[in-house]
This record gives C-alpha cells, sequence and structure tokens, in this order.
C-alpha cells in the first residue's frame, strides 16, 4: 500500500471549513491544482454551495477550472478584490504580502506564510486532534507541533494500518487522483480511532461602515494604491474617472511618454 494522506487531509480541510464559514461562502483558494485542493474546492461548492474563485499561474490549469465551472485567477491581487477568506493549499510567501488586512486565511499548506501578519486569522485546516492518553506510549516526535496534535497527513498512515487490519486483502493505494465519494469514510476511520477536528469558532463577517464612505478622484497609480489600502482595510470606497480606456490609469501617461504600470 502507498498512503499520501491526501484523503483524510481533503476531509479535515472540508470539514474544518464549513466548521468556521458554514454554506454558501465566497472563498479564494490557492493550490487549487493539486489533488487536495481541487477536491476540496469540488467538495465546498458541490456539498456547501460555496463560491470559489481557484488560483493558479499556469493558463492550462485555469482553463480546466473553467471548464469545471469554477471561476479562475492567475494573480493573487484578483484573490484580493474577490474575498477576505483565502483558503491556502500552497506555500507562497506572496500570500502574505496580499491577504486582505484582517482577513481570515483556512490554511493547509505547510507552513503557513502568515508569520508576521497578526490581523490575519489563520485557522489550521490540515491537522487533527488525538487523545495522548490512547497511545501506547508517549510520542517522541510531533512536528513542531502540541502532543495533542498531528498532521492529518500522517495520521492517515494510522487510519491505513486499521483498515488493512480489519480487512487483510484490501490494498490501501493514494496513487491516483483524490476520489471525493471516499474523503467522510476516511474521516470517519479516523474518529472511530480517536482523532477530532479541531474546534474553531464560526467566522464573523466584518461590518463595512458605509457612512465613511470614502471618494477617490484620479485613478492613477496614487488613487489606485489607495483603493487597494482601502480595500484590505473593508472600507467601503468609490473612484471617480473620466477615462474609459480600459489601458489607461488617469492623465499621468500623457504628461510622462514611455511610462507604463507593470504591477
Amino acid at each position: 500500500s502507498v498512503i499520501h494522506g491526501n484523503h483524510l487531509t481533503a476531509a479535515a480541510v472540508v470539514e474544518t471549513t464549513h466548521q468556521v464559514l458554514g454554506e454558501k461562502a465566497k472563498v479564494f483558494l490557492t493550490g487549487a491544482s493539486s489533488k487536495v485542493g481541487w477536491t476540496v474546492a469540488c467538495v465546498l461548492r458541490d456539498r456547501y454551495n460555496f463560491e470559489i474563485l481557484c488560483h493558479s499561474t499556469d493558463a492550462e490549469r485555469r482553463t480546466i477550472f473553467n471548464e469545471k465551472g469554477f471561476q479562475a485567477a492567475s494573480t493573487l491581487q484578483e484573490g484580493m478584490a474577490f474575498s477576505d477568506i483565502w483558503i491556502v493549499g500552497k506555500y507562497d510567501r506572496a500570500v502574505e504580502k496580499y491577504m486582505p488586512y484582517g482577513g481570515t486565511a483556512i490554511v493547509f499548506s505547510v507552513p503557513h506564510p502568515f508569520q508576521k501578519r497578526k490581523d490575519v486569522r489563520v485557522v489550521e485546516a490540515g491537522t487533527l486532534h488525538i487523545d495522548p492518553s490512547r497511545l501506547d506510549k508517549p510520542r517522541r516526535f510531533a512536528n513542531k507541533l502540541r502532543s495533542y496534535e498531528i498532521f492529518a497527513c500522517h495520521a492517515a498512515s494510522i487510519v491505513a494500518a486499521h483498515r488493512l487490519k480489519r480487512n487483510p486483502s484490501e490494498r490501501v493505494d493514494e496513487l491516483g487522483p483524490v476520489d471525493p465519494k471516499e474523503i467522510d469514510s476516511w474521516l470517519q476511520d479516523a474518529k472511530d480511532l480517536g482523532f477530532t477536528i479541531p474546534y474553531y469558532a464560526e467566522h464573523k463577517p466584518k461590518v463595512r461602515n458605509e457612512r465613511n464612505k470614502v471618494i477617490i478622484i484620479g485613478g492613477g497609480p496614487s488613487g489606485l494604491a489607495l483603493a487597494g489600502s482601502l480595500q484590505r482595510r473593508g472600507i467601503s470606497h468609490l473612484i471617480l474617472e473620466q477615462q474609459t480606456e480600459k489601458t489607461s490609469f488617469g492623465s499621468w501617461n500623457r504628461h510622462f511618454s514611455g511610462l507604463e504600470i507593470t504591477t
């Protein structure tokens, strides 16, 4: 048998996300093209009616997202504008930079990239809890986790051993894609063995103060930068710009020839 832990990890992420967000949430997902990420996207959409923007820098993968009925993004900046709730399945240092201010990050990448962002609520979705008293002997190595924490992918090896003991003729392999129909059975077996999903409080949406709406006159570099900063802080705003061309950003490019926006 070959065990990667993908089924149990996907199940843990889905159940943790549902616990925190409930149903019909709007989220931005990084790492959507991985085996776990893709399964998480499909199950959250099909089971809980999530609206999901899937991120990939690969154009072919974004085409697949669209063909399967998902919205697709090539940049993290698109995620900033889409939602302040991110499901982070890929370690990328840029995620820390572009995560909206005060947002919620449901993370199953290891390690998570939010070490310096104290304003971000981090939900560790790729771990399970275990009752240490049920172990034959104390754990000697916990991968820098607490004694009662274990990565779901590592717990999967225990679940697989349990399955093989229950049915010696069965072969347990995770070489192919994750089967969304199988993730619940992996999680149930894990729970039968004493593993549990950590508790996280329900997400409370930020209340935008419409009375303090900011009007930004001019959609040049400074105006766009200010709008981005207000967006990260959840402050309602409106940009007034007379030019209608999509490739123009204010009047500054008429005064300084040869300059263009590159970010």
